[in-house]
């Protein structure tokens, strides 16, 4: 596990996803704080973005999002 803010998320997501750089501004303003996100690596080194900014842990512990 790793803990951090939603700009490494969004760097991480930019490069499995390959979006633009307007594209990956736009979906760090989506991020929230909490926000799970899981990554997957095959044998050859290959990364993809399995989860991103899951938080329906939030919502079942009663906090508003």
């Amino acid at each position: 596990m790793v803990f951090t803010c939603g700009s490494p998320v969004t760097a991480i997501a930019q490069h499995c996803l390959g979006l633009s750089h307007d594209n990956a501004f736009e979906l760090n303003w989506t991020l929230l704080n909490a926000g799970i996100s899981q990554l997957l690596y095959n044998r050859k080194g290959k990364v993809s973005l399995a989860l991103c900014n899951e938080h329906h842990h939030l919502a079942i512990a009663g906090n508003r999002i």
